[in-house]
């Protein structure tokens, strides 16, 4: 059977919108992009490096200790599980043919020999709603692709947020040689739903089945600016 590949990201689209995602994959219509902004990949850059340095050193940051995380995987395996053409990583569904892969920030194990992936965000300012919210269908599908891949975890994912709180100029000799920008972070563990993952996935299944597009999401803000703009039409 062909396999179709959905990733986390693809997930999380169809459910806030089974029509949007029904017209970008089975259609194949893409919805026009933004502007990207670069500095949030900088930032992830420069925070994988800084895992990696702790890596290298046998430690781990203390950020991530607050999981109870006691080592990180091994480099060559977290640079395997950051690369999403190349990750091992899956939840694959035989009976619908669906594959589910994505790359991972990073990966810790407890003392107990679990698996916990850590994912980090960088963000403007300190959290001020529960990030389930916005983040636990990607966790439960990242704790599913783990179990699928036969190792097992600890039932949470450890969602790291940094932000920024001060930024100051660095002087040499009187002169001005650039800044620092100084980040606090928060940690949060969500516990994995993998029933809600296998059901989302089942319906995304469903959705490829279609030969017309599904009902929007009420709340959907790009349906409902194409429904009103429409209705300008006469």
């Amino acid at each position: 059977m062909k396999m179709t590949f959905v990733s986390p990201s693809q997930l999380k689209d169809f459910e806030n919108c089974p029509r949007c995602f029904w017209i970008s994959r089975v259609a194949k219509i893409k919805a026009p992009s933004g502007i990207f902004p670069s500095l949030p990949g900088g930032m992830d850059r420069r925070i994988k490096d800084y895992f990696d340095t702790f890596r290298a050193k046998g430690e781990v940051p203390p950020e991530a200790k607050v999981a109870h995380i006691e080592v990180l995987v091994k480099q060559e395996k977290i640079d395997l599980w950051r690369d999403w053409r190349k990750t091992d990583l899956a939840y694959i569904d035989e009976k619908t043919g669906i594959r589910v892969s994505g790359a991972l920030d990073e990966c810790g194990i407890t003392g107990d020999d679990l698996y916990e992936v850590i994912d980090y965000k960088t963000r403007g300012y300190p959290l001020k709603e529960d990030p389930a919210l916005y983040y636990q269908t990607q966790m439960n599908i990242y704790d599913l692709m783990m179990n699928h891949s036969g190792l097992r975890t600890t039932g949470r994912v450890c969602l790291i947020f940094y932000y920024p709180v001060v930024y100051s100029t660095l002087v040499s000799a009187g002169a001005d040689i650039g800044g620092i920008c100084k980040f606090k972070n928060e940690v949060v563990e969500l516990t994995a739903d993998k029933k809600a993952a296998t059901e989302l996935i089942a319906q995304v299944a469903d959705c490829f089945k279609l030969q017309k597009p599904p009902k929007s999401n009420p709340k959907c803000q790009v349906c409902n600016y194409i429904t009103e703009t429409d209705s300008l039409r006469g």
